[in-house]
């Protein structure tokens, strides 16, 4: 689900996905930075570390393979 707005009352607590598609190999830090008129703002910093995907299935020919 997107949304661009987030209430939240004093104590609450609310969970945030978040995906990011990374262009190499190597870690990434962003910044999210909340905003409240009344309230203020604060920020949390989150990390990504990027990794291989699994292997989600392998494939073996049914018949010999021969090169020439």
């Amino acid at each position: 689900m997107q949304t661009e707005k987030l209430k939240m009352k004093k104590g609450e607590t609310k969970t945030i996905f978040v995906q990011f598609m990374p262009f190499k190999l190597e870690n990434y830090k962003c910044y999210l930075v909340f905003q409240d008129p009344n309230v203020g703002e604060f920020q949390h910093e989150i990390m990504g570390e990027t990794t291989l995907p699994e292997v989600m299935e392998e494939s073996r020919p049914s018949l010999p393979i021969f090169v020439d």
